[in-house]
């Protein structure tokens, strides 16, 4: 155990306890989690903001769907309801791209880390 007490060995046990089922929702496996590089915990935390970030982006264009349809029902004349579907704008391409990038690098990493799988 090194220059730890007993104690705080137990106490970083439980805390890595406690945060495993966070990152298996994200995706991690048990062994990526237990025995894989600690590099990988944060590229996963990262790839999940990206992924709630895109939720709402996602959420928030709904919204405004939503409010368009209400108002072109009320008022069609002067609000009516957009031909067209509404555009991304740069910050989302941008996200897009990113959250491409990250998945690759981790599809990359994992068939180093386990080629077999």
């Amino acid at each position: 155990m090194g220059d730890r007490p007993l104690s705080e060995a137990i106490s970083l046990k439980e805390r890595f306890d406690e945060a495993f089922p966070y990152y298996l929702v994200m995706g991690m496996t048990y062994e990526l989690y237990w025995d894989g590089r600690p590099e990988l915990a944060s590229l996963y935390r990262k790839a999940d903001q990206i992924m709630q970030q895109r939720k709402n982006n996602d959420a928030w264009l709904q919204g405004a769907y939503v409010q368009h349809a209400v108002a072109s029902a009320i008022n069609g004349r002067k609000a009516p309801y957009p031909k067209k579907p509404f555009t991304t704008n740069n910050m989302t391409a941008k996200q897009e791209k990113a959250k491409a990038q990250m998945l690759a690098f981790m599809g990359r990493f994992n068939k180093k880390m386990h080629p077999d799988a």
